[in-house]
């Protein structure tokens, strides 16, 4: 089965952000300066989204704690 996820203007971004040790599914879309993030913990079905950046910004993965 194949989901989609973001939008093809969208940045992917690698990284542990419900810190369970696994990479959650997360995108930065520049155009709105948003992030989605679709949480491992939750095997996926649950997501967190805020905005924060501009459209100039480029995303860095986060780095494990």
């Amino acid at each position: 089965m194949a989901n989609t996820w973001g939008l093809s203007t969208d940045v992917p971004v690698v990284g542990d952000y419900d810190g369970d040790g696994k990479v959650d599914l997360t995108v930065f879309r520049p155009s709105s300066g948003t992030w989605y993030s679709a949480l491992s913990s939750a095997s996926y079905m649950s997501t967190l989204s805020g905005t924060w950046g501009l459209s100039t910004d480029t995303p860095l993965p986060r780095s494990p704690q």
